[in-house]
């Protein structure tokens, strides 16, 4: 039987799907660092493909899962938050989304580098908006792509 546990303090911050998630990961950076493993620019890291994780954690969805690692803002290769002003990829918060909006979101997408400096071309399909927003922009989306 696998067990899976979480810090209290995380599951404040982040919900206990996050805090689980985060208590994974500072698990198998401690096991990367212990075996000299992953280590980059004075970091220890890890990593795995989505499939992996999903097979890692079976009781949740891919799609719950992509959640989980996006609401729980974990720390990435620099020691950083992933969403964080150091990284460019925030934009302003406050109003509906908008073409002007999403056109500034992608391009940040497509400018975010990895631990190498090497550009990583994000293309998003699905953009996460507020309950009731999602029909506020039906201009933003390419045509024959879902909402």
């Amino acid at each position: 039987m696998t067990e899976y546990h979480f810090n209290v303090e995380l599951a404040q911050r982040h919900g206990v799907n996050g805090a689980i998630f985060l208590h994974a990961m500072a698990f198998w950076i401690a096991k990367n660092q212990a075996n000299g493993r992953h280590f980059h620019k004075g970091r220890t890291w890890t990593y795995n493909s989505l499939e992996a994780l999903t097979k890692l954690f079976p009781f949740w969805t891919r799609r719950q899962l992509v959640y989980t690692i996006l609401m729980s803002n974990p720390a990435v290769f620099d020691g950083v938050a992933l969403f964080d002003p150091d990284h460019g990829n925030l934009i302003q918060t406050g109003s509906a989304p908008s073409v002007e909006s999403m056109q500034k979101l992608m391009l940040k997408l497509l400018l975010q580098k990895n631990p190498f400096g090497e550009a990583i071309t994000i293309q998003p399909r699905t953009v996460v908006v507020p309950v009731g927003m999602g029909s506020c922009c039906p201009s933003c989306w390419r045509p024959g792509r879902s909402r």
